[in-house]
């Protein structure tokens, strides 16, 4: 998403919102535009997000454009993720993964204007069945899963 058109149209009304309803807001939103025809290249123009080829690295004979990661906790649900496929991370983190669909996770609740955590917030973790369905969606050619 366009650094103006966050700062100026959409954080002051994600701001009123809980956390993780405004991040799956958006999420969503960039992942619905990079199953567009054209959306993984608009993605990619409005970021200028294209490594250069000298970052590239290869662990375990796995190749990596970069060794820049995406954090699992930036996109818990995975529904943003085929839109970061798109955003110049070389990895991305998957995870927790839960068995069964009753485990939560826990995160501090961080009231950022006075800096300070005001409490905890239940987050619902994906189950493997969730994970595998949603990760089948991915529109990228290569998906590698490291065990």
């Amino acid at each position: 998403m366009p650094d103006w058109s966050y700062h100026t149209i959409f954080k002051p009304i994600l701001s009123k919102l809980p956390s993780n309803v405004s991040r799956e807001f958006i999420h969503s939103s960039i992942n619905k535009i990079s199953t567009l025809p054209f959306g993984p290249n608009l993605i990619e123009f409005l970021g200028h997000l294209n490594t250069d080829s000298s970052l590239e690295n290869e662990i375990h004979h796995l190749k990596l454009k970069n060794q820049i990661g995406l954090a699992s906790k930036i996109d818990p649900y995975l529904s943003g993720t085929n839109a970061f496929m798109n955003l110049g991370f070389g990895v991305i983190e998957i995870g927790p993964i839960s068995i069964n669909d009753t485990y939560t996770s826990k995160s501090p609740l961080i009231d950022l204007k006075h800096n300070q955590i005001i409490g905890t917030e239940e987050n619902k973790v994906l189950t493997v069945d969730q994970t595998v369905h949603k990760l089948s969606k991915i529109h990228k050619r290569f998906l590698f899963l490291l065990e």
